[in-house]
């Protein structure tokens, strides 16, 4: 397979961007430093792109494959509900917006907006009561 089949396929897609992505790892690391939100970010991609890979990888085994199979089928069956999930927390932050004004200390940092959509998240959770340490 040459260069040229090797980049249209899409299957190839993943390990491009694994192999490009681990280079702006290896950059924002070194340049950065490894505590920068923005090297944070690169990173978490990183391991996603990295469990993606181990799927594919797993699918080799014949044992494994119908598990991997099963695995990524519910997860993108899972998208429809967590586009629902994601509205349902909007609405019920902007209601919350509208309703009463909120003082919560433990998200002063990101905005009331935010804030708003960080608690119902944490009230959908069954999450009531946050222990904030110092």
């Amino acid at each position: 397979m040459g260069s040229i089949e090797y980049f249209a396929s899409t299957r190839n897609y993943l390990d491009i961007s694994h192999i490009f992505f681990g280079f702006v790892n290896i950059y924002c690391q070194q340049y950065w430093g490894i505590m920068v939100f923005q090297s944070k970010c690169v990173i978490i991609f990183e391991i996603l792109l990295s469990l993606g890979k181990t799927f594919e990888l797993m699918k080799i085994i014949k044992e494994f494959s119908h598990i991997v199979t099963m695995i990524q089928n519910v997860i993108v069956n899972l998208n429809v509900f967590q586009l629902y999930y994601f509205v349902q927390i909007l609405f019920f932050a902007m209601t919350f917006s509208v309703v009463a004004k909120h003082d919560y200390n433990e998200y002063r940092m990101i905005g009331p907006f935010f804030g708003n959509c960080m608690y119902c998240m944490r009230l959908s959770f069954g999450q009531i009561r946050v222990t904030v340490f110092a």
